[in-house]
């Protein structure tokens, strides 16, 4: 097979062969002396295309990585959205993963120390969960004790311009518990807010 030509772009070499167009890194395209008219068989072809694809997908990964703080799943989903093969996805995340770039383990342990004094635990753990972290990682939330201040800080907070009647006080236990506090959380903190101007 014959290079037609080749375009150098912002996103790689286009290499045009037998009138398909494919996206060549740069590095890529340099290693394998790709040039106009230079002839290139088959197996090469996809070699380079399998290469440059997982190179490609390791930059984007890593400039994501730079400006953005995921779960393994965020990562993996942006990568797909942007149109990267599977063998790619996988071998940028494997990549990231051994330098310690992606870590879920720690990133639920940072989401919780962010939204602890705003959230339930029950509710951070749901969104730990919708967000592709594992369960194993969320164990040490169990150990962890919820700050009934906070709790009560919320309460007194959302019960400000409002009266302290029986409807309000249901109104303020719905809304921690959407909050994803547990029953005997709510319990003791909505105890605490009622009591405080008495």
């Amino acid at each position: 097979m014959t290079i037609e030509r080749i375009e150098v772009k912002k996103d790689g070499y286009h290499v045009f062969i037998d009138g398909n167009e494919f996206v060549i890194d740069e590095e890529i395209a340099y290693s394998y002396r790709l040039r106009k008219n230079g002839e290139i068989d088959e197996n090469t072809l996809g070699e380079i295309v399998q290469k440059s694809e997982c190179l490609r997908c390791k930059n984007y990964l890593y400039a994501q990585i730079a400006k953005y703080y995921k779960t393994e799943k965020g990562y993996r989903d942006k990568l797909y959205e942007k149109g990267f093969p599977s063998y790619a996805v996988k071998s940028a995340i494997l990549s990231a993963k051994e330098r310690g770039y992606i870590d879920d383990s720690s990133f639920a342990k940072r989401y919780y120390e962010k939204y602890k004094d705003v959230k339930g635990k029950r509710r951070i753990i749901a969104e730990l969960k919708s967000k592709g972290v594992k369960s194993e990682y969320l164990d040490f939330m169990s150990e962890e004790e919820t700050d009934l201040s906070s709790i009560v800080s919320i309460g007194e907070k959302f019960m400000r311009r409002r009266e302290k009647t029986p409807e309000e006080k249901l109104r303020l236990m719905r809304h921690l518990a959407s909050k994803g506090f547990s029953y005997d959380e709510i319990v003791r903190a909505v105890k605490i807010v009622f009591s405080s101007d008495e």
